[in-house]
């Protein structure tokens, strides 16, 4: 009896750990496609929040949206400009603040951003049958509420 519970405990441990190279690798995938960018994660992440906005944000407001320091997003801010991603400029109802809008090349890269995601999740996907990923999203919505139930939380979603 002893035998039969170490091995399905090491059958749940192995699945879990497959689970986890496999995001693993998805990560490392997009982070290798991205950097053929010259886009970092976090600004990649910060693009994608600046372009969510119905107008162009204070930097107060993107980082109150990201959940980050103004001063993560000053940095971050300056890169994208220096890249020619973003511009900033003073607010008209605030000289204190400065609005950040995306520019055109800015659009531009998150548009390719966008195209490599697609590419590495069509990729991934690849060979699965309709039924077989209709399963595997069923067997993922189980395990996530299985988690939950065992009070399991995701933080708000911060972006995007």
């Amino acid at each position: 009896m002893e035998q039969k519970k170490s091995a399905e405990k090491l059958s749940n441990h192995e699945l879990v750990r497959l689970f986890i190279h496999t995001d693993k690798l998805h990560r490392n995938l997009i982070e290798q496609r991205m950097s053929d960018l010259n886009l970092h994660r976090s600004q990649h992440i910060m693009l994608l929040c600046i372009s969510a906005f119905e107008t162009p944000p204070t930097q107060k407001d993107i980082a109150k949206k990201l959940d980050i320091s103004a001063a993560t997003v000053a940095v971050t801010i300056k890169k994208l400009e220096q890249a020619g991603f973003v511009t900033k400029a003073t607010s008209d109802s605030d000289n204190r603040c400065n609005r950040v809008s995306i520019t055109d090349e800015g659009r531009n890269i998150l548009e390719q951003a966008k195209m490599i995601f697609e590419n590495v999740d069509e990729n991934m996907l690849s060979g699965l049958t309709n039924e077989e990923l209709s399963n595997f999203v069923e067997y993922l919505k189980k395990i996530q509420a299985n988690l939950r139930s065992d009070g399991a939380t995701l933080p708000p979603h911060k972006c995007c």
